[in-house]
């Protein structure tokens, strides 16, 4: 039974959670005009009688009801509630409350680990800036056009584990303010064209861990978008990445597209990034079997490149680097080198990590570009196949700390 505490006329705080009540006798209840904080989280609560709830808690600003047992969704309307958890309930739509919310102050909204089948109607939230929907049952995801978010403030969305299977064009249309978005760990198989069109504020976008088979050629991002970290990991990306796929995404500081079956990637993949500001790239195990020179041409501000675990044959660089660049770290582990370029680290002046161990490689390059003054510390060759090193190989390596030739072929 919910305990009469209305006596208690300056109580702000009042925590229940973990107990066995299943409604709240609010009839009883006098009003309490301190309290802002309620959890009741954790009971086998079935009901919330919405009329009364903000009668006897006016002032009320937190609202934790999460793992009850609560079939309908409470039409709430009030004027204070800042924070409302609801994860954990067995209802399924909103379609009895529509606009399903009139909380024009309500900042934070969780609605996780719920066999909600529908993306929410948002008309009510003015003010929402986070809302947290892990684990539903949504497998169709709205045309943005379709969504009201009237002064939508929305600034990070969570759809983690999701079922939606078409990431549709124009979700984000209205989202203007999203600074924030993550759909890891879904059912997500296809990216339409322009899906990101609308999303002049996000900074990082979060696909990982899901079923997608092919980028599209256009995002949707303008030049003046600042979007500066997607996330494609552990997903099924098969092909070549399209030319166009980074077009006007000027202020990308990192990219992630390791753990996909990527086979190419296209020599002008950054040259539409005007004002190239990329500088971590992750191509890490995939299928690549080239990697193009003339790409870090363009990759001016790079300075993390990740190309382990592929099936690169050769490794050169005869592009036209302009100075000065700043790669720091060149990841090429687990790949069948057999060669690489001479030069290949030609004005490379910042580099200070090179792994080229689990290879094939018969012999080392002529390294007469390296820059005098060059900060190169590890250099990796294990398990390779180099029976000798050049006489001056490391005749400019004053910075090197550690180098590596176990398991090669030396007599």
């Amino acid at each position: 039974t919910f305990p009469n505490v209305s006596f208690m006329v300056n109580l702000q705080e009042l925590r229940l959670y973990n107990n066995k009540i299943t409604h709240i006798p609010l009839s009883d209840l006098k009003t309490m005009p301190s309290l802002v904080k309620l959890e009741l989280q954790g009971n086998p609560l079935t009901c919330i009688d919405e009329q009364e709830i903000f009668d006897a808690f006016p002032v009320l600003t937190y609202l934790n009801v999460k793992n009850t047992e609560l079939t309908m969704y409470p039409c709430l309307n009030h004027s204070t509630l800042e924070k409302f958890y609801i994860s954990n309930a067995k209802f399924q739509s909103f379609n009895d409350c529509r606009p399903f919310l009139k909380l024009p102050s309500l900042e934070y909204f969780e609605l996780s680990y719920s066999p909600l089948n529908e993306f929410p109607d948002l008309a009510g939230a003015t003010n929402l800036y986070q809302l947290n929907l892990y684990k539903t049952d949504i497998t169709t995801l709205p045309n943005g056009t379709n969504i009201t978010y009237p002064n939508n403030n929305l600034a990070k969305l969570y759809l983690n584990y999701h079922d939606a299977q078409v990431f549709p064009r124009w979700f984000f249309h209205k989202m203007n303010k999203l600074v924030h978005f993550e759909a890891e760990n879904g059912a997500t198989e296809v990216l339409e064209d322009y899906f990101l069109f609308g999303t002049e504020e996000l900074l990082y976008l979060g696909f990982q861990d899901n079923n997608i088979q092919k980028l599209p050629n256009y995002t949707g991002i303008q030049a003046h978008y600042k979007l500066k970290h997607m996330d494609f990991h552990d997903n099924e990306i098969k092909g070549p990445i399209p030319s166009t796929f980074l077009c006007n995404a000027t202020n990308l500081e990192e990219i992630e597209l390791d753990e996909n079956e990527i086979s190419s990637v296209p020599v002008d993949l950054l040259c539409n990034m005007e004002t190239n500001k990329l500088k971590e790239l992750y191509l890490d195990h995939n299928k690549l079997t080239h990697f193009p020179d003339g790409i870090l041409e363009f990759a001016t501000s790079l300075v993390y490149l990740y190309l382990s675990h592929n099936d690169l044959v050769y490794f050169t660089n005869n592009s036209k680097i302009r100075q000065p660049n700043k790669l720091d770290r060149i990841e090429l582990d687990y790949n069948e080198l057999e060669s690489l370029g001479n030069n290949v680290f030609k004005n490379m002046s910042k580099l200070t990590r090179v792994n080229l161990q689990y290879n094939n490689l018969v012999s080392l390059p002529n390294i007469s570009g390296l820059d005098p003054d060059c900060i190169l510390k590890y250099l990796y060759f294990y398990d390779n196949d180099l029976t000798e090193i050049p006489v001056g190989f490391m005749e400019n390596m004053h910075a090197l700390i550690f180098t590596g030739f176990r398991k090669n072929k030396f007599e």
